[in-house]
């Protein structure tokens, strides 16, 4: 089997010529290096490479070419290899250039920009092409399968495996029970269509239909929690929670972390963060909370996975977490970091279609299954815009329905440039959906328009929600305080809110993040007035830590 290709595209001989010795002293052995100074000359082999069968890994086009730009090869060059990576090369010490890159990564022209080659070797210049190549491998060559999941395309709990597998970062892959592959497992496996969803680890143990404390603890993951006295624990595992547990951990606290799900709350499910500091290329959401996991986990934070805090309770200074299987997590301090969640349509029975063409929230999982299909989006914040330039890299058509005017009035402004800039995505505003149609799955859209309230109907592969939010405090609202949305109040709002806290139990003021309970704190979305965004959240988790050494501290002057 040919090696895949590096092809680079400069039309000065000598950068290209250093270049090309950087990459195949490095990489010679696994890749082969295909060099060309004309774009135009490029464009064609490019064209020979993909008819001859030939994978090209990463395509690199000098920023400055007289023939051709190096933004305007690399649009060219992904129409005729669109799954190879594209990056910019950029001549040291050119600070003239952040505008023409910025344009370049926000409307997906190229992957990245490298700066050429300079030492030699230029370990910075390799660990650029490295990143690169890894993303490209990963999609592209085979990957270990921690588990391969056999299910049932349009069945919900087929989808929430999918999704957590996705979230989770497990490698693995789902087949259709009715594929060759599906039907092979199945019939390995000694099962029928009657035990779906499977689930086939890489060990060859069989789980039928597990949910997924079951399926946390195969993979080894942890469920249950430990019987001693937490200094804080945490609830939940987003941005806020894992920024806690990271400062927390790492200046001496016992934590605990209890999340029901996967880490990384809805911040998770975001298919490219822009604007996160550190990271000019853009980061998933997915990877940055991945990232700030095992971060957490190196400073020996615990975590408790597949269970849900359905209690809160206080006995003297120690505070008492119940979860759902009965057990109980004991604190010092408690920090609730518990997030929202989207807002369901008020249409009655579309319930049953979720998993199956319906979702809430981006479901990057089933992005790839979009390819060629019309999907619509219901939201206009950040979150709606980053599901919509993903998925128009997979469909045919993106329609993003919205209730209000303009994108403007509330989404990111890279964003709105982004999306303004793919031709196949499409904004309607005074749209709404007023029904969902279809029988095993999606099939069609009810939408009304405002204006004229007029109602059209439209097929449709796919819906992703992502409206309002829905703060997961139902099992808190009489025990801490609540605003009348069901956020959780803290700091000087409780005393200077309305209706004030007239039950507040000691002498000095509540701390900036501290509910109603002493010891309890809250961070990120689900707090009365947060700003509801990544950084505002990590930001809150790291000052949360501060409040709660406060707290810990003041407790130990407390006469026994």
């Amino acid at each position: 089997m040919p090696k895949p290709i590096i092809f680079v595209v400069d039309d000065e001989p000598d950068s290209l010529w250093k270049v090309q010795q950087e990459l195949t002293r490095r990489y010679g052995a696994d890749y082969a290096v295909h060099t060309e100074t004309a774009p135009v000359a490029a464009l064609s082999r490019l064209e020979k490479l993909r008819d001859d069968g030939h994978e090209v890994a990463i395509i690199f086009g000098d920023l400055y070419m007289p023939e051709m730009e190096g933004v305007d090869f690399l649009a060219r060059a992904h129409e005729i290899l669109p799954h190879s990576k594209r990056a910019i090369l950029v001549p040291l010490g050119d600070i003239s250039c952040a505008g023409t890159l910025l344009q370049a990564l926000t409307f997906g022209q190229a992957d990245d920009y490298i700066t050429k080659p300079f030492n030699t070797p230029d370990e910075q210049f390799h660990r650029a092409v490295s990143i690169l190549l890894e993303e490209w491998a990963q999609a592209h060559r085979p990957q270990f399968q921690l588990m391969r999941i056999v299910g049932e395309r349009w069945s919900t709990r087929s989808f929430e495996l999918r999704d957590m597998m996705e979230r989770d970062g497990i490698p693995g892959m789902f087949y259709d029970a009715d594929s060759p592959e599906g039907c092979h497992l199945l019939e390995a496996a000694e099962l029928t269509r009657d035990d779906l969803p499977v689930v086939v680890l890489y060990n060859a143990r069989v789980l039928a239909n597990p949910n997924n404390a079951e399926l946390a603890e195969a993979i080894g993951v942890s469920t249950h929690p430990d019987d001693e006295l937490y200094d804080l624990a945490i609830v939940g595992a987003g941005p806020a929670g894992l920024s806690a547990a990271v400062y927390g951990a790492s200046e001496g606290l016992n934590t605990v972390v209890i999340e029901p799900e996967s880490p990384g709350g809805q911040a998770g499910t975001s298919s490219m963060v822009r604007n996160y500091l550190g990271f000019p290329r853009g980061i998933s959401g997915g990877d940055l909370m991945r990232q700030a996991y095992r971060q957490a986990w190196l400073f020996q934070t615990r975590f408790i996975f597949s269970r849900t805090a359905v209690g809160l309770s206080t006995d003297g200074s120690t505070h008492i977490i119940t979860l759902s299987n009965g057990e109980r997590v004991r604190a010092r301090s408690v920090l609730l970091s518990v997030g929202i969640t989207y807002k369901k349509l008020n249409i009655p029975g579309h319930e049953r279609l979720v998993g199956a063409g319906v979702y809430y929230g981006t479901a990057v999982s089933e992005a790839q299954a979009m390819r060629d299909k019309d999907v619509y989006i219901v939201g206009a914040g950040n979150s709606a815009g980053q599901a919509a330039t993903h998925l128009a890299k997979f469909a045919r058509r993106v329609t993003i329905l919205m209730r209000g005017a303009s994108l403007a009035e509330s989404m990111s402004d890279y964003l709105i440039q982004e999306i303004a800039a793919i031709p196949h995505i499409t904004v309607r505003p005074y749209i709404e959906v007023v029904d969902i149609l279809g029988k095993d799955r999606l099939e069609k859209l009810v939408l009304r328009d405002l204006i004229t309230d007029q109602n059209e109907e439209v097929e449709a592969a796919a819906i992703f929600i992502l409206i309002g939010g829905v703060p997961h405090t139902a099992w808190l609202t009489q025990t801490v305080r609540c605003d009348e949305q069901s956020y959780i109040i803290t700091g000087r709002d409780l005393i200077d809110g309305e209706p004030t806290l007239e039950e507040w139990p000691l002498d000095r003021s509540p701390l900036p993040l501290e509910t109603s309970i002493p010891g309890v704190f809250a961070a990120g979305d689900v707090r009365h007035g947060a700003e509801k965004r990544i950084a505002a959240a990590v930001g809150e988790g790291s000052i949360a830590i501060r409040c709660v050494h406060e707290y810990l501290a003041e407790q130990q002057k407390v006469p026994a």
